[in-house]
């Protein structure tokens, strides 16, 4: 960050109003930050989601709508694209999520769908690492939309890699149900790898006040689940951030928490047949409410959570979004006042959030950015992809730095879901 004298307002969302001291030295970053990187092209698929095997940095699962690869060169090379199998009966229906577990065994998660109804279940396939071929499934996570009971959607992945945990193995994933009214949000855990999985259970209450989606799941070293979903209406001033913790492998849920609480995690969906949409742009951004839950590698008892936010709650003018942090230091039982992650400028917007940590505590956040000011040939932002780490457990934020080196154009090839303009 910049260097600057005494205290300083930066951007904290609404309802949150203070200061504090910008950090006139960034945080140690080894190598150029992006130290000859080479791009390889994946077909612009939607709905990118990405794991590296903790047994070998080098092993990296890369997921976009219907197809997967592995690398086991650190991205050099990749196998050639693995299609999503789903059963008689059922297509491809995206929202793809990775994982490995302590032996190295590859996950891959995504939806099935089951009717022109969009009626979805959820599938899970392991993967050879190595090959990228199916080894074992699909399993069934789900199994209501064939009997017209669920709509199931956009499921999160993850695995409990850690050999100290009580339930090292264990994979979990959450997801909301459209079938219900109102939505919910639902939870299963899997002890044999994928073949069989818990009855569910639901997290979200019908008090909760909006629209539970979407989910984010991670797992601590300790073996401590948690599971994060946001939650509001499209209306500015609503959007929050819950938190709930599991102790005994995701039998029970019992500590329930808000790391962002109304208003502080609010952000336009986009939808341009609705208002306060942001101007220069068409594309949806629902996909931003979805909040990352990071449980600390280092810091037994640190949670946080990272997720974007319209720091006036007024969409459609000033300053869209941002990014911001939440942390706790006792498992998530209470939560400190979100910091602000990025440093855009002025009113620029910066979207669509996600986060990681590794094994060293370095904590590394990543989003789209509109700071540049590029317009496509229709007048509407080109976009960018930025990302800042905390090497002090998200205290501190080091200047932002870019991945791509081509600006990207969010109108291309985005199908039209709906009839419609």
């Amino acid at each position: 960050p910049a260097e600057a004298e005494g205290p300083v307002t930066q951007g904290f969302p609404s309802g949150v109003r203070h200061t504090r001291e910008i950090e006139t030295k960034a945080p140690v970053m080894s190598g150029s930050p992006r130290a000859n990187g080479v791009d390889f092209a994946f077909g612009g698929t939607n709905e990118p989601a990405i794991a590296v095997n903790s047994l070998n940095a080098l092993n990296i699962a890369a997921a976009s709508l219907f197809s997967s690869r592995v690398s086991t060169n650190g991205g050099v090379t990749w196998t050639a694209a693995q299609s999503a199998t789903v059963p008689a009966g059922y297509f491809q229906n995206g929202d793809p999520a990775l994982a490995f577990d302590s032996q190295g065994r590859l996950f891959w998660v995504y939806l099935g769908g089951f009717n022109a109804n969009s009626f979805a279940e959820l599938f899970i396939s392991r993967l050879n690492p190595t090959t990228g071929a199916i080894a074992a499934g699909p399993f069934a996570v789900t199994s209501t939309a064939a009997a017209g009971t669920g709509n199931n959607d956009k499921g999160w992945l993850a695995a409990d890699r850690f050999a100290g945990s009580p339930f090292v193995d264990r994979l979990y994933i959450a997801w909301s149900d459209f079938i219900a009214s109102p939505v919910r949000v639902l939870f299963k855990y899997s002890t044999d790898q994928g073949a069989t999985w818990s009855t569910a259970i639901q997290l979200s209450a019908a008090t909760d006040g909006g629209f539970p989606w979407p989910t984010h799941v991670a797992v601590a070293p300790n073996g401590d689940v948690y599971v994060s979903y946001h939650d509001g209406s499209a209306a500015g001033g609503s959007g929050r951030v819950w938190v709930l913790r599991s102790t005994d492998g995701g039998v029970s849920f019992p500590q329930k928490t808000q790391a962002f609480t109304p208003g502080q995690a609010d952000t336009t969906y986009n939808v341009q047949t609705s208002p306060g949409t942001i101007p220069g742009t068409q594309f949806w951004l629902q996909g931003s409410g979805q909040a990352w839950v990071v449980p600390d590698a280092t810091i037994p008892g640190n949670v946080y959570v990272v997720a974007s936010d319209d720091p006036d709650n007024t969409h459609g003018s000033g300053d869209e979004s941002n990014i911001y942090i939440s942390r706790s230091t006792n498992n998530g039982l209470t939560w400190n006042a979100p910091i602000r992650v990025d440093h855009g400028p002025g009113t620029s917007f910066q979207v669509m959030p996600t986060a990681a940590m590794d094994d060293l505590g370095c904590i590394a956040v990543m989003w789209y950015d509109n700071r540049q000011g590029n317009l496509n040939a229709n007048s509407r932002y080109l976009l960018d992809v930025y990302y800042s780490i905390s090497n002090d457990h998200g205290l501190s934020w080091a200047a932002d730095v870019q991945i791509n080196d081509a600006h990207f154009n969010p109108d291309l090839g985005a199908p039209v879901r709906f009839a419609g303009p």
